[in-house]
């Protein structure tokens, strides 16, 4: 018989509470207004299930960018960026078509994309991966560290 042992401490991280909050009292405080996450809030299932039963819109498609789905969406919406972070750029095109605009993005990769933007330059290596219309940062070190790597 295989043992489990429930890690401590365990549950959702800060981040991840913080934008399902959000998302949840948006919706209590606009019962009737439509309301859409581009991309996945947080990457759990069992949330996005959650909140779609609430009413809550998952943005999702594969075959389009964040871009295309925020520009199909209906004017004066209500749009919720992950708490993952978003390319700021996509605030300009909801805010154009009137769309109210709520940041859900964790503190910590909020602190980590301004290293980043502090930082990238010839002397930095950054990594990101996607995740369903949203990038993640995999790694942020001085390319010397990443040659001494290498080197090893």
């Amino acid at each position: 018989m295989k043992k489990v042992e429930l890690l401590n401490p365990s549950g959702y991280c800060a981040g991840v509470k913080q934008a399902i909050s959000l998302a949840i009292k948006t919706k209590e405080q606009y019962p009737n207004e439509p309301i859409f996450i581009v991309g996945y809030l947080v990457h759990n299932q069992d949330v996005i299930d959650n909140l779609t039963k609430l009413g809550i819109v998952t943005l999702y498609n594969k075959e389009k960018t964040a871009k295309e789905m925020i520009e199909e969406l209906p004017n004066n919406s209500i749009l919720i960026f992950p708490a993952h972070g978003h390319d700021e750029k996509l605030d300009a095109i909801a805010k154009e078509k009137g769309i109210t605009v709520l940041d859900a993005v964790c503190p910590k990769v909020k602190q980590n994309n301004n290293i980043i933007k502090e930082n990238i330059n010839e002397t930095w290596k950054c990594k990101y991966e996607n995740f369903g219309n949203g990038l993640n940062t995999i790694f942020l070190k001085p390319r010397t560290k990443i040659k001494e790597e290498v080197s090893n």
